[in-house]
């Protein structure tokens, strides 16, 4: 039998709590979030928040999406999703 791509994940729902090892522990974020360099072992929505023009909400999917290997963020019409997809890059 194929196995399905991400079934951890999408087939039976398993989430993981720590960041991939495929991903460094430091990231630049887009120019959208003033290319601010956050280290996702050590990551503080609070300080984020402060530093960007992005809210809480939008500071946790942020999280989630670049230390989960599958995330979907949703959100109202309007929004700038497309933006904050923009993928981010190692600093190191």
């Amino acid at each position: 039998m194929r196995s399905v791509p991400l079934a951890k994940e999408i087939v039976y729902g398993d989430v993981e709590t720590e960041r991939p090892r495929y991903l460094p522990s430091n990231v630049k974020l887009p120019e959208l979030c003033n290319g601010l360099v956050v280290d996702l072992d050590q990551w503080s929505n609070e300080s984020v928040v402060a530093s960007t023009t992005l809210d809480l909400s939008q500071t946790e999917a942020l999280h989630s999406a670049l230390t989960s290997r599958v995330a979907l963020i949703q959100g109202p019409p309007g929004e700038p999703m497309v933006e904050s997809s923009s993928p981010s890059y190692p600093t190191e």
